[in-house]
């Protein structure tokens, strides 16, 4: 079995997890933990990578640091007044201080698309793991209600 293949079996995989992580989730809430899981599979795969416990493979990279580009984009457009609650992990800091979410959220995706800017110039983007780590991290401490 290719590794392409074996990659494409692991999301298939992990996304039937997302399903059920999901389950009592509707509409725009359902929507943004939908690109909220994208994102975070998109950063796995590159973290993957940077850690070594993945061949690299400047396509894959690419797709992923894309994918959390374009899921960024889309999740930041699903946070409206009012959809707080519920089986949402949102956290009402969202809601209380939306420019500094909106500025978390920009954050990745300039990363994002520094990532694949460094890519096609033919730097190492995997320099900037750690910031998109740390991007990541912060974001989750204020913005996202504790899973526990």
């Amino acid at each position: 079995m290719t590794k392409r293949a074996i990659a494409g079996f692991a999301a298939l995989i992990l996304s039937t997890g997302l399903v059920f992580a999901h389950t009592g989730a509707t509409g725009i809430v359902k929507e943004r933990m939908e690109h909220m899981s994208a994102v975070g599979e998109a950063t796995k795969n590159i973290v993957q990578t940077a850690r070594g416990r993945v061949e690299r493979d400047d396509a894959a990279l690419r797709a992923a640091a894309e994918a959390i580009r374009f899921h960024m984009q889309h999740a930041m457009m699903k946070f409206p007044e009012g959809s707080d609650g519920g089986v949402s992990e949102a956290a009402p800091a969202i809601w209380a201080d939306p420019v500094a979410f909106q500025a978390e959220g920009d954050a990745l995706i300039g990363l994002a698309t520094e990532f694949v800017q460094t890519l096609d110039a033919g730097g190492d983007p995997m320099a900037l793991v750690p910031q998109i780590g740390r991007s990541c991290q912060t974001c989750h401490e204020r913005f996202r209600l504790s899973k526990d």
